[in-house]
């Protein structure tokens, strides 16, 4: 399975605090950027032939409609910071593997690939943020994000024992060194 990459591990754990962070609103922006991606990906996956169980498109479409709720939170957050756009280089890597995709089996092994990705990103990035609100935001969204993993793989017919660690990881996670906006 074609992963998303990976970058070291955040070298900073910052105490949570209850104002606005300009590091805040960064990490927000690229939330949102990278949720947007996910939208992108998921609605193009659904106009494609390759999907076709009624299971799969319902999951797909309500990952879909999760993401852009994410994107519009963390875009609160980010206020000016916020773009409005999908994060363009993770949506070409996506969309690569997305076209790469031969089948629906295919298609949700990217799926349950980019939610592992966003779970590790939000664990990853609960230790950088400082404002109650980010945090708050981000911790909402993050099991989220370990739910859509848990169901794409149930739809392949994965195991549950693979689906759900003991503890989750940020090696998978997607950061914004990586993938700027």
């Amino acid at each position: 399975m074609s992963r998303v990459r990976l970058l070291e591990s955040l070298s900073r754990l910052l105490p949570a605090g209850t104002e606005p962070d300009a590091g805040d609103a960064q990490l927000a922006a690229f939330a949102e950027s990278i949720e947007l991606a996910f939208v992108a990906v998921y609605d193009r996956a659904l106009t494609d032939d390759k999907v076709t169980t009624p299971e799969a498109v319902e999951a797909l479409t309500d990952f879909a409609m999760h993401h852009e709720a994410h994107a519009g939170a963390f875009a609160g957050i980010a206020a000016e910071d916020a773009t409005g756009e999908p994060n363009p280089d993770l949506l070409d890597e996506l969309t690569g593997q997305l076209d790469a995709a031969a089948d629906e089996a295919a298609v949700l092994t990217v799926a349950l690939g980019i939610e592992n990705a966003a779970a590790a990103t939000y664990l990853f990035t609960l230790g950088a943020l400082v404002s109650t609100e980010a945090l708050e935001v981000t911790a909402s969204v993050m099991p989220v994000e370990c739910q859509h993993a848990v169901a794409a793989g149930t739809l392949l017919g994965t195991p549950i024992t693979e689906l759900v660690p003991s503890f989750e990881r940020t090696d998978a996670a997607v950061k914004p060194d990586q993938f700027p906006i």
